[in-house]
C-alpha cells in the first residue's frame, strides 16, 4: 500500500467510536465527526458511506444518496454501497433508481441475498409480481433460512391468488425466528383473505404483541387501541386481554398497520342480523 492509499482513510479506532455512537442512536454526535473526518480525508468512501447511513437514519436521504454516490465515484465496485443507496432512494419515492441500484449491487455481487430479497419487494410496489417472485427465489436458493424472503415471498403470493403457498411461507419464516413480527402479520392478512377469521386475528394480534417498530407517535397508538377495544361481544376476551396491555400499546413502538389491520378485522366477525 502506498503512503497515499495509506492515508486515505482514518484510523480504525476512529471509524469504530463512529459506529459506536451511530448504534447508540447519538445521531448528530456521529455526524459531527464523520464531517470533521470527511475533510481530512475527502476520498474515504467509508466515511461517505457512513454519512450515507448517518443522513438516512436522520431522515435526510437527499443528504444520504448524494453520500453514497460520492462513496460509489471512490468505489465503484462496492456492492454494499449500491444496495445502501437503494434503500435512501426507497426511502424518498425513487423506486425506479432504487432498483437500479440494486440490480447494479447483485451484478457485482450475484450472492447478495438481501439485494434479491429488497429488490424483489422494490418490484411489488410496481406489481411486477413473478420477477418479484422470482427475486425471492433466487434469494431462498441462495440461504434457505432467510426468514424475510420467505416472508415477502408470502407477501407477493398472495398478491397473485396463490393463498396456499403464502401460507407456507409463513410458516417456514416463523419456524426460523417464531417472533418474525411481519410473518405473523402476512400469515394473518392470508387467513384473513380466506376467510379463516379467527386464525387471522389471533396472528394480527400476535403482531401487535411482538412488533418492534418506532414508528407511531404515543396519541396515535392510544387512538388505535381505543378502536381495537370497541367492538362486538364475540371478543370480549380478546378486547380486554389488549386492554390489559394498554401501557404497551401507548408506546412510540407500536406498529400502525397492525394496530388497523386487526381494528378492521374485528367488525366482520359480526353474525348477520
Amino acid at each position: 500500500m502506498s503512503k497515499l492509499q495509506a492515508t486515505q482513510e482514518p484510523s480504525e479506532s476512529e471509524l469504530h467510536f463512529i459506529v459506536k455512537l451511530y448504534s447508540q442512536g447519538e445521531l448528530l454526535k456521529a455526524l459531527s465527526i464523520t464531517e470533521e473526518l470527511k475533510s481530512n480525508f475527502p476520498r474515504s468512501a467509508t466515511l461517505h458511506n457512513l454519512c450515507g447511513a448517518i443522513h438516512a437514519a436522520l431522515f435526510h436521504y437527499a443528504l444520504a444518496i448524494e453520500n453514497y454516490q460520492r462513496a460509489i465515484e471512490l468505489e465503484p465496485d462496492f456492492a454494499d454501497l449500491y444496495f445502501n443507496m437503494a434503500s435512501a432512494q426507497i426511502d424518498c419515492g425513487e423506486l425506479d433508481a432504487a432498483i437500479k441500484s440494486y440490480r447494479r449491487a447483485i451484478a457485482i455481487d450475484p450472492r447478495y441475498v438481501e439485494a434479491y430479497s429488497d429488490l424483489g419487494l422494490a418490484l411489488q410496489e410496481k406489481a411486477q409480481w413473478q420477477e418479484a417472485i422470482d427475486c425471492f427465489t433466487h434469494a431462498l436458493a441462495l440461504d434457505p433460512n432467510y426468514a424475510d424472503a420467505h416472508s415477502n415471498m408470502a407477501s407477493a403470493l398472495q398478491a397473485i391468488g396463490n393463498l396456499d403457498s403464502a401460507i407456507a411461507h409463513c410458516d417456514k419464516a416463523l419456524a426460523i425466528n417464531p417472533r418474525f413480527a411481519p410473518a405473523h402479520y402476512n400469515l394473518g392478512s392470508v387467513m384473513h383473505q380466506k376467510g379463516e377469521l379467527a386464525a387471522a386475528l389471533s396472528e394480527l394480534y400476535r403482531r401487535v404483541r411482538d412488533a418492534i417498530d418506532a414508528t407511531l407517535a404515543p396519541a396515535q397508538a392510544r387512538k388505535a387501541a381505543r378502536i381495537l377495544h370497541a367492538r362486538t361481544r364475540r371478543f370480549k376476551r380478546l378486547r380486554s386481554r389488549a386492554f390489559k396491555e394498554l401501557p404497551w400499546l401507548s408506546i412510540p413502538n407500536a406498529l400502525p398497520d397492525a394496530h388497523f389491520s386487526l381494528a378492521t378485522a374485528i367488525p366482520r366477525q359480526r353474525k348477520p342480523r
